[in-house]
């Protein structure tokens, strides 16, 4: 199945815009070591307050001191910098059928180490924004055409 579904792959060159900003090595290790202040602070019950906010202000976001706590139990901090840093994928009115397949490609059938992990991360938001927020159903039986028709056929349910 993998041969078959690798022989498809189409292995095009994506568009600058549908590509994850690179990051800073400054800011990643900024961030890495704010994010491992943070949560040493909580762990002695020191006050992490200010240490946040300069975490989420290089992060251009708002995090929460539960996400920084929750990631360093399952994660490096430098990746969770790097989330932290990658800013969420645009909708793309104009992703093209082959362009969605390739993402879903990246995102569900690559080796392991094409891409780093905020890359996939980015490529899953980016195809989440752009269909409709329909789950992705990858599956040791299925090729990335088969996961876009599932994803396309996808009708939320009102409630």
């Amino acid at each position: 199945m993998w041969a078959a579904c690798k022989e498809s792959h189409l292995n095009m060159e994506l568009r600058q815009v549908l590509l994850p900003p690179k990051l800073d090595e400054m800011q990643i290790e900024s961030a890495t070591r704010l994010a491992r202040q943070i949560v040493a602070h909580v762990d002695s019950g020191r006050d992490f307050s200010q240490l946040m906010t300069e975490f989420n202000v290089l992060a251009a976001r708002s995090c929460a001191v539960e996400d920084l706590v929750g990631a360093a139990s399952s994660m490096d901090m430098k990746d969770f910098a790097k989330f932290a840093l990658t800013p969420k994928a645009p909708y793309r009115a104009d992703l093209s059928r082959d362009e969605q397949l390739e993402l879903i490609w990246r995102v569900g059938f690559s080796e392991y180490d094409s891409y780093e992990d905020y890359e996939i991360n980015f490529w899953r938001e980016m195809l989440h924004r752009n269909l409709g927020g329909a789950p992705l159903a990858f599956g040791t039986h299925t090729n990335p055409e088969e996961v876009l028709e599932k994803a396309l056929a996808y009708k939320p349910i009102a409630l």
